[in-house]
């Protein structure tokens, strides 16, 4: 069985998070190379968006698997997604093993707004978004990997938020947020629940597939396939050897990665988040955040180098 748009895997009780940062989000974590290029003249603070130097207080994270996770799960994705021709091979792999199967997008999407009955709740600046990571997945999928209320929730075709997400954006049931896809396009949709951040894939928002083409978000990034009963080594075995280099084989039960990612909801929570304008296929982060978090200091060995004033500490530490 395959089913329509769905998800990128965090730790299906151990299955690998493969969560990446935007390009933008990048800047604040990494070591850069090159400069940023910020917006020219002042830009308002939101009141709700995180420009100040303070991030807000990062939620205790629950013990033990969340509810609704898969536990035995393979992931089949790419190193920039996945081509629609290994997608084919994969489907027809899984569906000739018995096993049901899922298409998974994520993308980063711009918030542009968020309501609460008449009233904006965040002050973003006209012109300008907060970059938004978003899974989207089939109700029909949902119910198999994340269990039949989150799937009821798609299906009515409202929004799902983790936890993370939820207290970035103050947000609660009945919120509307305003988003722009990646053609421009504007689609308000309404917070429908608010869960743990593992049962929104680690991250922000999760979306039915219809909300995310709404979005243009219509490029896969993974398959997802379970119900291999008693074929768990053979099946991912199997896969891996006849997709070869062109697909990533990760399982739920692969050893522990030594280096996790941590998902964009967490990331902003302890560095911050910002706004962020387009001009063409530049994109321009919020000169106030810039000011407040950034630092450039000289480095043991790499030299004079610009990051997260956060992160300089642990990276000096570490060199």
């Amino acid at each position: 069985m395959v089913h329509g748009l769905t998800w990128q895997p965090r730790n299906l009780t151990g299955l690998v998070k493969r969560i990446i940062p935007t390009t933008a989000l990048a800047v604040v974590i990494v070591v850069l190379g090159t400069g940023v290029r910020a917006t020219a003249g002042p830009v308002a603070a939101p009141a709700a968006v995180q420009t100040v130097q303070k991030p807000p207080k990062v939620p205790k994270r629950p013990k033990g698997p969340a509810r609704g996770l898969l536990r035995d799960a393979v992931s089949i994705s790419g190193p920039r997604g996945i081509e629609m021709a290994t997608v084919v091979r994969a489907l027809t792999l899984t569906q000739a093993s018995g096993a049901t199967s899922t298409l998974i997008h994520q993308a980063t999407v711009e918030l542009i707004g968020t309501e609460r009955g008449t009233m904006p709740t965040e002050a973003i600046a006209a012109g300008r978004g907060v970059p938004l990571s978003i899974v989207a997945v089939s109700p029909a999928g949902a119910r198999g990997i994340l269990g039949p209320d989150i799937a009821a929730v798609l299906a009515r075709g409202a929004l799902v938020l983790g936890s993370t997400g939820a207290t970035l954006r103050r947000a609660g049931v009945g919120d509307r947020l305003h988003m722009m896809g990646w053609d421009g396009s504007v689609d308000v949709v309404t917070v429908g629940a608010i869960v743990d951040d593992a049962r929104v894939l680690d991250a922000e928002v999760l979306m039915s597939g219809d909300t995310a083409l709404r979005l243009a978000v219509d490029r896969p990034q993974r398959v997802l396939s379970w119900g291999f009963a008693g074929q768990r080594a053979g099946f991912a075995d199997r896969l891996r050897a006849a997709l070869g280099s062109a697909a990533r084989i990760t399982a739920s039960w692969d050893p522990p990665r030594p280096d996790p990612v941590l998902s964009q909801a967490r990331v902003k929570m302890l560095l911050g988040e910002f706004t962020i304008s387009r001009r063409g296929t530049d994109v321009d982060v919020d000169p106030a955040w810039l000011a407040g978090n950034l630092v450039r200091q000289d480095l043991p060995v790499i030299g004079a180098r610009t990051c997260h004033r956060m992160v300089m500490g642990p990276l000096r530490e570490a060199l």
